[in-house]
């Protein structure tokens, strides 16, 4: 009875183990799963944060360019009358006080969007390296267990062995 008792230790030792190294590549499942949509969400930041940098430069592309035709228009139309040019000029050049604010605000958001971006992709590459040492860990602690569950596997036999050996002798 006593080495069916070990026996019996041993085969719940075993499952235990099953269980153990079950519940854990679920967890580096979850984690793994978890830390996919992380990145997918920051790419999606990253996307946004672009393309809104880049309407903004379309904008002020736009703007400089409605800026100085109507600054040419502006002085061709002033050589009528030299007090509509003089208004005109004082027009254009509120306009382009505007314009160049504008230019500068998108300046300072594409500095900013790319600066965050920068954040971004720090982040992701933190990420990716604490997920490459987790997993890294993960497969060390499974070979570790694999060869201990060998280790004990073999030793199982080898008293199993030993007590039939034993048995039949008698």
């Amino acid at each position: 009875t006593t080495t069916i008792q070990s026996v019996k230790k041993s085969r719940a030792y075993f499952a235990n183990q099953r269980d153990i190294e079950k519940a854990k590549n679920d967890t580096l499942q979850k984690t793994v799963t978890s830390l996919a949509v992380d990145v997918e969400k920051a790419d999606g930041v990253i996307a946004k944060q672009q393309q809104k940098h880049e309407r903004d430069i379309e904008k002020r592309d736009d703007l400089i360019d409605k800026a100085r035709e109507a600054k040419r228009r502006k002085q061709s139309e002033a050589s009528e009358d030299s007090r509509k040019y003089s208004e005109e000029m004082k027009r254009t050049i509120e306009e382009l006080k505007r314009y160049k604010l504008i230019a500068k605000e998108a300046t300072i958001n594409k500095e900013k969007a790319e600066k965050e971006t920068e954040k971004m992709r720090k982040e992701n590459d933190d990420i990716k390296e604490k997920w490459e040492a987790l997993i890294a860990s993960h497969r060390d602690e499974l070979k570790q267990e694999k060869e201990l569950t060998d280790k004990a596997k073999l030793e199982g036999k080898a008293a199993l062995r030993a007590k039939e050996e034993e048995y039949s002798d008698v």
